[in-house]
């Protein structure tokens, strides 16, 4: 009787050593899917329509020859800001975005690429044509930031960190 006793406890003891190797198990599996979040994670439907509204109002005021409300429109980012806030561009240079403009007037446009990588580094990519030759295709690459979770346009003048 003493061995049937000493014998099911055992039996009791291995089966929860077992089940509790299990549980061990599938909690290290779940820690192991849970990843680290990145700033795209958290990204909807909406910063996308945003972005888009944002590329589609600066080309809009283009085409209609609106080039100084398209010019106010833009940002810079900061270069010595801890912060990353984007700055709105000085008078200098709306007037140089505006003459750009005005040499190469748009007459239609397209949206090619949309990639979101940080709250400060996303690419658009637009191409278009011009109203004086739509044989001539021009490419302009916005890069939208999100700061204080509104989305400001940026155009990209070639720097990259």
């Amino acid at each position: 009787m003493r061995r049937k006793h000493f014998f099911l406890i055992g039996a009791a003891w291995l089966l929860c050593s077992v089940s509790a190797c299990r549980q061990a198990d599938s909690k290290a599996t779940t820690a192991a899917l849970v990843t680290e979040k990145t700033f795209t994670d958290g990204l909807v439907q909406a910063d996308t329509a945003a972005v888009l509204r944002l590329v589609n109002d600066y080309m809009g005021y283009a085409r209609q020859g609106e080039y100084g409300k398209a010019a106010a429109m833009l940002y810079k980012p900061a270069p010595d800001d801890a912060w990353d806030e984007p700055l709105l561009l000085d008078n200098d240079e709306m007037a140089q975005v505006a003459d750009m403009l005005r040499r190469r007037p748009v007459a239609a446009y397209k949206v090619t690429d949309l990639e979101f990588r940080t709250a400060i580094d996303n690419e658009v990519k637009c191409v278009y044509s011009s109203a004086e030759s739509s044989a001539m295709v021009y490419a302009l690459t916005f890069r939208p930031m999100n700061y204080l979770g509104g989305w400001r346009l940026c155009l990209w003048n070639g720097d990259r960190e």
